[in-house]
């Protein structure tokens, strides 16, 4: 793989370059780890095959569907093969250290690979123009240098959306998406990897706009049980996707939880927004009353009128969201549910 960014990383001996194929090809966690780290600060090294690969064609919003919820997010398309991909850009400066967020992000992702998960591309240092002279002395690396991220692009936009235009999706619908929701969770998890911030908003949609592929994406908040410890920190994310035991008012984010449940509650979330085309508990997301905590605490919702859903639909999103998080299904539970 050739090199998409250099860098000086320190070491007994001296100093060594480290490229992207590190990143993309590291043999084992902690080396990839290292990599990072020792991404920044660093004196980067010009130029960037990485940002000579690919051209800038557009901007996209900041959402999870152009990489990360954070930084800007551009189009980008490859020059050689002409494909298209999403990117999002970091400010670099020498002497900052990259968040615990985009390691997590660059780290945790990089290990997944499935059909119904983004796909992860590469990393590279670039400056801050949007198409640089390949030919120029100074290629313009520096104070204005960007971190970028790369991965598949999802033409179709967030699952949240989607559902948004439709009003609700039907019932086959919904379990279409939701089992590839499932077997994405499912592989994230048999990696290590607990998303902790699953939303409507970093569910992706690409393919046909009649049978859309679902992908999960957003690992900024993710946890590795390879990596690091037992999740502990509740994420921000909406009130509504967290489950009832990291609300609880005795939860100080000290304790150990159960990661796989979590995600679990988070996904019966979505799957009521689909079916429902509203989310549960709560009728103003943003504006949280002391009794829609208490719905969510207890696990207590309702279906809108209107919507009529099969005993199993019922009985699947009644397993999901429960309070008690020993009781909720795990995700091969999901898959073999009929």
């Amino acid at each position: 793989m050739p090199c998409l960014w250099a860098a000086q990383v320190p070491t007994k001996d001296g100093s060594q370059l480290v490229g992207a194929g590190a990143i993309a090809g590291a043999h084992t966690d902690k080396g990839l780890r290292r990599c990072v780290r020792a991404l920044l600060p660093a004196a980067v090294l010009p130029p960037s095959t990485g940002q000579l690969a690919f051209q800038v064609v557009g901007e996209l919003g900041g959402g999870a569907g152009s990489a990360s919820s954070y930084g800007a997010s551009r189009l980008l398309l490859h020059r050689r093969t002409g494909d298209l991909v999403a990117s999002r850009w970091i400010e670099y400066n020498k002497g900052v250290v990259l968040s615990r967020s985009d390691e997590r992000e660059i780290i945790n992702h990089r290990r997944l690979g499935h059909p119904h998960v983004l796909g992860f591309r590469e990393v590279y240092l670039a400056d801050a123009r949007p198409d640089p002279n390949p030919d120029a002395a100074d290629p313009g690396t520096g104070a204005d240098s960007h971190l970028v991220i790369v991965t598949e692009h999802a033409s179709g936009g967030t699952l949240g959306d989607a559902v948004a235009a439709s009003g609700r999706l039907g019932e086959a619908e919904a379990r279409r998406l939701f089992r590839q929701l499932v077997d994405g969770l499912a592989h994230c998890h048999s990696r290590g990897v607990v998303h902790r911030a699953l939303s409507v908003d970093t569910l992706l949609l690409t393919g046909s706009a009649h049978k859309p592929v679902l992908k999960i994406a957003g690992f900024g908040m993710s946890k590795s049980a390879i990596e690091e410890s037992m999740p502990k920190t509740r994420v921000p994310t909406a009130a509504v996707y967290t489950p009832p035991e990291l609300l609880a008012a005795g939860y100080g984010g000290r304790d150990p939880y159960d990661g796989p449940a979590s995600d679990a509650w988070s996904a019966g979330v979505c799957l009521f927004y689909m079916l429902a085309g509203q989310l549960p508990f709560v009728k103003d997301a943003g504006a949280l009353t002391r009794r829609d905590l208490a719905c969510i605490a207890g696990a207590r919702y309702t279906l809108p009128p209107g919507v009529h859903l099969s005993d199993d639909c019922r009985n699947l999103l009644a397993r999901l969201l429960v309070a008690d998080p020993k009781q909720r299904l795990r995700v091969s539970d999901m898959q073999r549910h009929p």
